[in-house]
């Protein structure tokens, strides 16, 4: 039993020596960073962008295509927004194959607006051979192809490290602690004061880092504004819709005396209907004369919502009075309804009555 219960601390201890390494080879979180292009209303800093493709074009262009972008996107708008003149330019700095030509043979020419973003290897193969194996992502969407997003990217430019002691690399392999794994292919190609910012803006490691990855979320979403100001739009509609069809449709909200009361003094009929017939169409009045019982009043008040134009407030939907008379035998003699609009119309008798409403 004893030997058996130290059998078991030794293989606890040597299984607890093995995954310290692997402990020390956890990726640790991205940095995060507050990017002026995200939340609802994110726009991107035109100068950050016009700095990262800076970066991209004196850096990170002679590993790492972007075949989606083509040298006119660069002028468009929710971008870099460079001018026409400036777009022209750059695009004319590259040299870009074309062909054939009339003798069937290719040829190269100064790159024009229209253009793909040229290039640094003719395939695949090319570009693993020429980085040890390893291919060099393409980079038009690799902010949305990474888990992380552009918090990620940037903490890989700005995570490279001495490894720690006991972490060994293989030639060509760069200790990084934002990478899965810690270990990458890429060499740490950003220094400070490496790029010569065309608007003087101090070229740190954190801001080329910073600069780089606001360019490659805008290659990788170049509608992004768009969106944004088109879902802003909707948001700010359907707000005003759900309002104006609430004011317009809401059901009534109070009723006070004989609803529908148009409708039921229309089965009374005049010198045919007494006063049990009134009683069992119509209930008991809520207003009578005092002394003869002969006349009397029923009343219908409607409150609802107003409508969209009102912005929703009460509004007196309905303000109906049914006036009946009787003769001394209890029969209808006289029958009067008014609505809202002719109430000024009633006259009411000097002598005093009984108002109670029942």
């Amino acid at each position: 039993m004893i030997k058996s219960n130290i059998k078991l601390l030794v293989l606890s201890f040597l299984l607890l020596i093995s995954l310290r390494p692997l402990q020390s080879a956890e990726m640790v979180d991205p940095i995060k960073v507050d990017w002026s292009f995200k939340g609802l209303t994110g726009t991107f800093d035109r100068a950050s962008l016009q700095r990262g493709f800076q970066v991209y074009k004196e850096v990170c262009a002679s590993c790492h295509s972007m075949q989606y972008l083509s040298y006119r996107n660069l002028g468009e708008p929710g971008g870099p927004e460079f001018s026409e003149q400036e777009v022209k330019a750059i695009a004319a700095s590259f040299e870009i194959e074309d062909g054939p030509d009339s003798q069937g043979e290719m040829f190269t020419r100064p790159g024009k607006p229209s253009d793909k973003f040229k290039s640094p290897y003719p395939n695949v193969q090319a570009a693993t051979a020429a980085n040890g194996g390893a291919y060099p992502p393409d980079m038009s969407v690799l902010v949305k192809a990474r888990k992380g997003g552009a918090n990620y990217i940037y903490s890989v430019l700005v995570g490279y490290e001495d490894p720690p002691p006991g972490v060994t690399l293989d030639d060509g392999v760069y200790y990084n602690k934002y990478m899965a794994g810690n270990k990458i292919k890429m060499p740490n190609n950003l220094m400070d004061g490496l790029v010569e910012y065309a608007d003087g803006t101090e070229s740190t490691v954190d801001q080329m880092a910073k600069d780089v990855t606001t360019f490659l979320a805008w290659a990788a979403e170049p509608e992004l504004e768009e969106r944004h100001k088109t879902g802003v739009k909707v948001i700010i509609y359907l707000v005003l819709f759900v309002i104006l069809i609430g004011c317009q449709f809401q059901d009534t909200i109070k009723t006070h005396g004989i609803i529908y009361l148009e409708n039921r003094s229309k089965a009374l009929s005049v010198n045919k209907s007494n006063k049990n017939d009134v009683i069992k169409i119509m209930g008991q009045p809520q207003i009578k004369s005092f002394d003869d019982d002969n006349m009397w009043i029923y009343a219908e008040r409607v409150l609802s919502k107003g409508k969209f134009h009102k912005l929703g407030k009460n509004v007196l939907k309905e303000n109906n009075v049914l006036a009946l008379k009787f003769d001394k035998y209890g029969i209808l003699i006289d029958k009067q309804f008014f609505d809202k609009s002719e109430i000024n119309k009633i006259s009411f008798s000097k002598k005093k009555t009984d108002n109670t409403i029942t």
